[in-house]
């Protein structure tokens, strides 16, 4: 947000124009699918910015196939569920956090003063807080793992450790290698995600959801 990647004023901006507008928050998602009444979809690497539909060389396809659509709709709205959803009073409570960081930034760069870059330190602070504390307002760690494994796995069987690198890619700001499993006060050399990772994979396979190959490293299937 502080780099432009991500205007949020834009996007509170899309909420106050257009208030059925749901948007969530998923850390590292950079698809973008723009679908149609579930009729048509475009599936390419432009952004919904000046640049990315007027000014940047851009790829992508247009699909029309009505059952292909269908698939692209259910898939993407699978993924997006993973994420948070964000009230527009959030939304602006982030741009004018922004907005003063900005201002700050512009001023500790001209002027390098210890109090300017203690100030600005202190709001980075707050905002990271305040991101990780909209996550886990509506986030159980075990649902938004289980059901990430399920998302995983009907793309196709995979290991433990595949398991671990996809559903870290998806979560990255739940699933912190520094994080270490402890129990009865021993600290294991284990991250503690990866023990709540396989908690949900053994919970899905009693409720007979997925199942394995039944030997170490094998492979992990998704049943229904």
């Amino acid at each position: 947000m502080l780099s432009w990647g991500t205007d949020v004023g834009a996007i509170a901006n899309l909420c106050d124009s257009l208030p059925k507008t749901e948007i969530r928050y998923l850390p590292n998602l950079h698809a973008k699918v723009y679908i149609v009444d579930e009729k048509y979809a475009v599936v390419t690497s432009a952004n919904l910015t000046d640049a990315g539909l007027y000014r940047n060389h851009e790829y992508g396809m247009y699909i029309n196939e009505s059952e292909l659509v269908k698939q692209i709709t259910i898939d993407i709205m699978q993924y997006a569920s993973f994420g948070t959803y964000l009230r527009l009073s959030q939304l602006r409570h982030f741009e004018h956090i922004i907005n003063e960081l900005k201002e700050l930034k512009v001023n500790s760069e001209k002027q390098l003063k210890t109090n300017l870059r203690k100030e600005f330190d202190k709001k980075m602070q707050v905002i990271n807080n305040d991101l990780l504390h909209v996550r886990a307002q509506s986030l159980s760690q075990h649902a938004a793992f289980a059901s990430t494994i399920l998302f995983l796995l009907r793309q196709g069987p995979k290991n433990t450790q595949a398991l671990y690198t996809a559903v870290q890619s998806i979560h990255p700001d739940i699933c912190d290698d520094s994080i270490k499993l402890v129990i009865k006060g021993e600290m294991w050399n284990q991250a503690k995600w990866h023990h709540q990772v396989r908690q949900s994979q053994y919970s899905l396979k009693r409720q007979g959801r997925i199942r394995n190959e039944g030997k170490k490293g094998g492979k992990w299937y998704f049943v229904y």
